[in-house]
């Protein structure tokens, strides 16, 4: 009897864990894109890759989740050593009821990194399905920058497909799948601003362009020109956008240019510096106003291009 009880008590614990309620016999296995063939000019390749999710996996109840494919090597650097690119497709979601599973917009995301060990490496990447990219500021690995835009619109699309992909073989297994926002103050699991940001406002801002992303329709870019007030500043910094509540009423998104300080000695010259930065297209955004340490400059919404922020030479301080 007692060892009836015993085994009876494990099948409970185990149906608690895997199933939380949900009937997982059945539970099945699907492939998801990680990477598509691209070659960038014998620079980089990269490789047809999936990687398997299964929706057992779903059936955790912890806070914010995120499940991944297995890493996998996804393209090589010719140039690089070492050479191999490593990836995954990651699903951010909570169980939010016993058969009710959440994934909250765009948090499906493509990890990519340079060398073997994702945790020791600086060198990694976001994409997210809004086309969101954040690669800190890595100088060998980095698809937030024009000569990788062809990886960067392939890894958007294997996102938004990997989400339609994962509802879709959830709802096969009677999950109910919901697409609700996170609460504004939810920590977000996959990176910090730490990642993402430099550190320091610029002196000011002299010119603004806000335009709707040719390139990515859901996106809208925004480039700006400035100064800082020393030499040692990196050449381009970050336009930040900030968060609301609610919608600001005069329809204008706020960002912050920021860059990476110098340290040690420098030069007390007025210098020039550029930034650039996006955010995702909603539909209250009439245009955008970047704030620096002493000024601010407000510019509406255009559907051209913007051109390169103009760069004026250094000039002396008095």
């Amino acid at each position: 009897m007692k060892s009836y009880q015993a085994k009876l008590c494990i099948a409970i614990l185990i149906s608690a864990f895997f199933g939380l309620g949900i009937n997982n016999a059945n539970a099945i296995s699907f492939d998801v894109e990680v990477s598509r063939y691209l070659n960038i000019d014998r620079r980089l390749e990269m490789a047809d890759v999936t990687g398997n999710i299964n929706t057992r996996w779903f059936a955790r109840n912890r806070l914010i989740p995120v499940i991944h494919t297995p890493d996998t090597v996804i393209g090589r650097m010719f140039n690089g050593i070492p050479q191999e690119i490593y990836g995954h497709t990651s699903i951010v979601y909570s169980l939010t009821a016993p058969d009710t599973v959440n994934i909250p917009p765009n948090s499906v995301h493509v990890t990519s990194w340079w060398g073997r060990d994702r945790n020791a490496q600086t060198q990694v990447c976001h994409v997210f399905e809004h086309g969101d990219c954040a690669c800190r500021r890595n100088q060998n690995w980095n698809l937030c920058v024009p000569a990788t835009l062809a990886v960067l619109s392939s890894q958007i699309e294997i996102a938004v497909a990997a989400r339609q992909t994962v509802i879709r073989n959830l709802e096969d297994q009677n999950f109910v799948v919901t697409e609700n926002a996170l609460p504004a103050d939810a920590l977000n699991p996959i990176i910090s601003n730490e990642d993402m940001v430099p550190s320091r406002s610029v002196l000011s801002v002299t010119d603004v362009c806000i335009s709707i992303d040719q390139r990515i329709p859901l996106r809208i870019s925004v480039s700006a020109s400035g100064k800082v007030n020393s030499s040692g500043w990196n050449d381009e910094g970050a336009l930040l956008p900030r968060s609301y509540a609610e919608p600001p009423q005069d329809g204008i998104q706020d960002f912050d240019f920021v860059a990476d300080a110098p340290t040690g000695n420098v030069l007390q010259v007025i210098s020039p510096i550029t930034g650039i930065g996006s955010t995702e297209r909603l539909t209250w955004i009439k245009g955008g106003r970047v704030h620096t340490a002493t000024n601010s400059i407000t510019a509406l919404l255009t559907n051209s291009p913007c051109t390169n922020p103009t760069v004026q030479p250094p000039q002396p301080t008095n």
